[in-house]
């Protein structure tokens, strides 16, 4: 079943579409937020997720249902963590999200939605201009959370090269953004 199919599925308010995305993308969301989180909490938010979608489509109609899917679970794994408070964070996604919001940090946004939304626009228009290994290191390492030793076994690349790109991006990406991007 396609992703259209799918979204149909969910403005129908047939529960098949609950049950036909977990089929399809049940396991790849589990490992994501586990990530982020405990086995046993990650399978919450993934749960939590497939209400979320339920109770957002309609009206929102994602272009790219995977791609919608996994901004709202990092955001429930972040709201989470929050949660759980400081002490018991994850110390991989402290580090991650660390090394962009050095990069990101905009004082004029109103509010956090405010500034995700716009962050997020920025990251895509800038992952437009570069090549699909440091788009897939970005994408890999920022948005699905995964470690270096992770990308490391993915790409077959050494962990220096795969720090060293990812801080040149983080550089690249800070400039595009001070020019106006």
């Amino acid at each position: 079943m396609t992703d259209s199919e799918i979204i149909e599925l969910f403005t129908a308010r047939d529960e098949k579409a609950i049950r036909v995305m977990a089929g399809r993308y049940g396991v790849r969301l589990q490992r994501i937020a586990e990530n982020f989180l405990c086995p046993e909490d990650a399978e919450e938010c993934v749960n939590d997720l497939y209400l979320a979608l339920w109770k957002h489509i309609p009206p929102e109609n994602p272009a790219h249902l995977f791609a919608y899917a996994v901004r709202i679970l990092r955001n429930l794994a972040m709201m989470r963590l929050r949660a759980q408070g400081a002490a018991k964070r994850n110390a991989e996604f402290v580090a991650l999200t660390d090394e962009l919001a050095e990069v990101l940090e905009d004082a004029s946004m109103n509010t956090e939605d405010e500034a995700i939304a716009m962050a997020d626009d920025r990251i895509v228009r800038f992952l437009n201009c570069v090549d699909e290994e440091k788009q897939y290191l970005f994408v890999h390492r920022y948005f699905y959370g995964e470690s270096i030793a992770e990308l490391m076994k993915e790409t077959g690349f050494s962990k220096s090269k795969i720090e060293v790109t990812l801080f040149r991006l983080r550089k690249k990406l800070r400039a595009f953004l001070e020019n106006g991007g």
